[in-house]
């Protein structure tokens, strides 16, 4: 049975509740005087707590976006394939902020990093399902390419 467009609610699925589980600990370590010293919060705080700010915003679009026809999967994709961008984006933070300051709690990092790898597993598999779905539905050639 197919819900209606409109009446369709959000559903707390792990990729949507982890991009903000996500940003809420990089807000925590962002804030923190033991990992970025206030001489740094501009240089390396701010851009990353805006970068995760960017992934959350990547995931809620991605999510009001549902693949009924093959604009609304096309649309759908790339907010999906941005998040995953943005992922990959505080990694790369996650790692130079690791090099610059030796001292700090690495396991934290850690479990950010995890984390984000978790977030970029689900994401590929939502662009899956996605996928299936579209061809399932037969808005999406089944000998269509990704990217194509």
């Amino acid at each position: 049975m197919s819900v209606p467009v409109g009446k369709r609610k959000t559903s707390p699925l792990e990729w949507q509740v982890l991009a903000t589980d996500i940003r809420v600990e990089i807000i925590r370590l962002m804030g923190s005087e033991k990992i970025v010293p206030k001489s740094m919060r501009f240089t390396l705080a701010l851009p990353t707590v805006k970068d995760a700010h960017a992934l959350v915003r990547s995931v809620i679009h991605a999510r009001d976006v549902y693949p009924t026809d093959r604009q609304a999967y096309e649309l759908r994709r790339r907010h999906l394939m941005d998040a995953v961008g943005w992922c990959d984006v505080l990694e790369d933070d996650m790692a130079l902020i690791k090099a610059i300051w030796d001292n700090t709690d690495l396991n934290r990092f850690d479990r950010t990093i995890a984390r984000l790898e978790r977030e970029k597993l689900l994401l590929r598999n939502r662009m899956a399902a996605d996928r299936k779905t579209a061809r399932d539905k037969g808005f999406l050639p089944h000998d269509l390419v990704d990217g194509q």
